[in-house]
């Protein structure tokens, strides 16, 4: 049950542009510290250690990405009531528990 409503999930949140573009503002903020990264290292002429920039895009990449996440949740979640389908789903015989479970699983 939980698999079908996952892909169903998953097909409502690729028609979403606003998950496209939140998709799209991680990359480009992901390329961008890369790139800082990178650009310093070669304009100062050291050599950046492995493990200072695992742990600095760890820090940076991780807060970034529940930012982003939060914004897919409360994306798919707002949709849901201008199309009706929550309380579809709950009909269906669904739980309100299982249903935000799928919204945060996708």
């Amino acid at each position: 049950m939980i698999g079908i409503l996952l892909r169903v999930e998953a097909i409502k949140l690729r028609s979403r542009s606003a998950f496209t573009l939140t998709v799209l503002i991680l990359v480009l903020f992901l390329v961008l510290m890369l790139g800082g990264i990178v650009y310093t290292s070669t304009r100062t002429g050291t050599k950046v250690p492995i493990p200072r920039f695992w742990n600095e895009m760890h820090q940076m990449v991780s807060q970034l990405v529940m930012f982003c996440g939060l914004i897919t949740v409360v994306n798919l979640t707002a949709a849901e009531y201008g199309w009706r389908t929550s309380r579809q789903n709950v009909i269906d015989g669904l739980s309100r528990e299982e249903w935000f479970t799928a919204k945060v699983l996708v």
